[in-house]
């Protein structure tokens, strides 16, 4: 009967055993990702006024970062997207998006994507084919770079 019990007790220790090593295991990769991320720049619209809602939505690929302002306009919520180039840590704005047709109250900024040579920028009040039935406008990069 003794070794039944002892049996049992070596049986839970290697349970518990198993669950500490599961635990760790779970516990321990994470503090890879635990590196301090270091600001490196604070991205402004140096222009327009208040409440541009600047930075209302915001997208990075590669060197390449866009970012929208859909209340852009003294108020009339047209909208706009900034795009900035990174070179070595600075970054420069280089474009400034606006909807060929714009028109008051389209939010054109609202949300934006970049991948790679597109930008997607989206205005969600454009009045098209009704009311407020939205728009996404697409832009590709001129050759050579992204500078307009």
């Amino acid at each position: 009967m003794k070794k039944t019990s002892t049996i049992k007790k070596v049986k839970k220790t290697i349970s518990l055993l198993l669950v500490v090593l599961t635990t760790l295991a779970f516990i321990g990769p994470s503090t890879v990702f635990a590196a301090t991320w270091i600001q490196q720049e604070k991205l402004t619209a140096g222009e327009g006024s208040s409440d541009d809602y600047f930075g209302s939505d915001v997208s990075i690929s590669g060197n390449y970062a866009v970012v929208g302002a859909y209340n852009y306009d003294n108020g009339t919520t047209r909208g706009i997207a900034y795009v900035y180039e990174r070179a070595d840590s600075t970054w420069t704005k280089i474009a400034k998006l606006t909807a060929s047709d714009a028109a008051d109250n389209d939010a054109f900024g609202i949300s934006v994507s970049i991948d790679s040579d597109y930008i997607i920028v989206g205005a969600v009040g454009e009045d098209g084919t009704g009311i407020d039935h939205g728009a996404a406008y697409i832009f590709e990069k001129p050759a050579g770079g992204g500078k307009t």
